[in-house]
């Protein structure tokens, strides 16, 4: 997002999620990310049920109050925690940063499937950190053993990350105090808070830096590329056949190039394309 990129980047054209300095241990203790952790942990199914709730009450509000009420959760919800999608590209590059990369249940899919599938990364640039995830299995999943984390190498994580993007799976950071990063999860909308949320108006997943674009030339319109998008962003063209992608509704996630045998579907930064730009939700 751009007052991310501006504010916690480090410079001109760094995605904020990149800088180094957002996964530290110094921030992460002197924002007191360990300890909100542990309470998100234990309150996690109540306060998203809470989510939920309070998203019913906000809608049934006169259209002024109802803006002003999202404008103000959406300010409340970049401090605390909010997720962004990130393509495949920027999750290796994220990976490759972190000293400690651990393998844990989803606590959305707990929620929503009730069970939770083993597809989030706590990640961390100080071994030390590492602390946080054993809190969040212990106090989410009842698992006083601490011994059974999976602890990934670098190799073994961009195995498993590239394997979830064949599956079609969304890939995205998720902040604890922002703008500490504390885990890469990889998303399924069904079954993802920040997904789920946002069909109720509630502003807690944002849109990648980049938009997928169409490339004409290449594009034959076959197709494969629309069982991919989760989220009804690209249409067939039956005058052109060919398929084009609605800017407003695209994510940026670039698992829809998967299919894709001539690759015919590129990113590009979000903030240079003239309607993308002004979509972060």
């Amino acid at each position: 997002m751009c007052e991310f990129c501006t504010k916690y980047g480090g410079g001109e054209g760094n995605h904020w999620y990149l800088r180094a300095e957002n996964y530290s241990y110094e921030l992460m203790d002197q924002l007191k990310t360990r300890e909100t952790a542990i309470h998100l942990a234990r309150k996690f199914n109540r306060i998203l049920g809470l989510g939920h709730a309070a998203a019913k009450v906000i809608n049934k509000l006169p259209m002024v109050l109802k803006n002003l009420t999202l404008q103000q959760q959406e300010k409340w919800q970049k401090m605390l925690h909010f997720s962004q999608v990130v393509p495949i590209e920027d999750t290796i590059k994220i990976l490759s940063k972190m000293s400690s990369i651990i393998r844990l249940p989803c606590s959305c899919r707990k929620y929503y499937e009730g069970s939770g599938e083993r597809c989030c990364l706590g990640i961390t640039i100080d071994p030390i950190k590492t602390s946080y995830a054993e809190d969040i299995n212990r106090e989410m999943f009842d698992n006083p053993d601490v011994n059974n984390l999976e602890y990934l190498t670098y190799n073994e994580a961009v195995d498993l990350v590239n394997g979830y993007e064949k599956r079609g799976l969304i890939h995205t950071v998720w902040t604890l105090k922002s703008p500490v990063v504390v885990a890469i999860c990889n998303c399924n909308p069904v079954s993802c808070m920040g997904f789920q949320l946002k069909e109720d108006g509630l502003r807690t997943m944002f849109k990648a830096e980049y938009v997928a674009v169409v490339d004409n030339n290449a594009c034959v319109g076959c197709k494969a590329c629309m069982e991919k998008c989760h989220l009804g962003a690209i249409y067939y063209n039956s005058s052109l056949k060919k398929v084009i992608i609605d800017p407003s509704k695209c994510y940026g996630c670039g698992v829809c190039r998967v299919p894709c045998a001539r690759n015919a579907i590129s990113l590009v930064n979000r903030k240079d394309h003239v309607e993308a730009k002004k979509y972060w939700y």
